[in-house]
């Protein structure tokens, strides 16, 4: 089979209905499918529905085959997780950060320049694991592990991350980021005690 699963601007539904029923003469009819509303085309080659959401066009369409019908696509259309949302935006430090939420929780990086006693460098933070976000829009990220920059100079990274999103969409979110870093051995260390402790603030990302 050859199916797609895809997000655009919200304006493409109208061009897909327009070349649907105008152009190669397919009716396009409104269905609702699984609880949602969307439109269900047939072009000359394709299958499949579009609706809208979080102000896009999602679309679902397969390639006529004797092996893909019309069950197949709302069990297809069913089992779909909506997609998530990002957040860009900078922090105090004027450097960029990411926060990108969908339903398995929070996904985000932050770039800063840590402070070290021996001068300073660019790090990143970020955590691999998703965070979850309480009903009125908190999170929070605190975690402390052993890192390895250097095989003779374990250190420790402690790292604090919170923020809130808000009740209302289209407004910003805004957070903190304080992370430190110090050598397990020597923590007198210069190249290996550094630290940043910046605010940050993000809006909605609009394609």
């Amino acid at each position: 089979m050859n199916a797609t699963f895809s997000r655009s601007p919200v304006s493409d539904v109208g061009k897909a209905i327009n070349l649907s029923q105008n152009v190669q003469g397919h009716p396009v009819s409104r269905v609702r499918v699984h609880g949602r509303r969307m439109y269900r085309f047939k072009t000359d080659r394709w299958f499949g529905y579009m609706w809208k959401q979080q102000g896009f066009a999602y679309s679902v369409f397969a390639r006529y085959s004797s092996r893909v019908g019309w069950t197949f696509m709302r069990e297809f259309v069913g089992s779909l997780h909506p997609l998530g949302r990002l957040w860009t935006g900078r922090t105090s430090q004027g450097r960029p950060v990411y926060l990108y939420r969908s339903g398995g929780g929070l996904d985000w990086t932050v770039f800063s320049v840590f402070s070290c006693a021996g001068g300073g460098r660019t790090d990143v933070g970020y955590d691999e694991d998703l965070v979850g976000v309480n009903h009125g829009g908190a999170f929070a990220d605190v975690f402390s592990l052993i890192n390895l920059p250097d095989p003779d100079t374990p250190v420790r990274d402690t790292l604090s991350m919170k923020g809130r999103f808000p009740s209302s969409t289209g407004t910003k979110v805004t957070g903190s980021f304080d992370s430190h870093q110090v050598s397990v051995h020597h923590p007198g260390d210069p190249r290996w005690n550094c630290g940043a402790k910046l605010s940050w603030q993000a809006s909605p990302f609009s394609e």
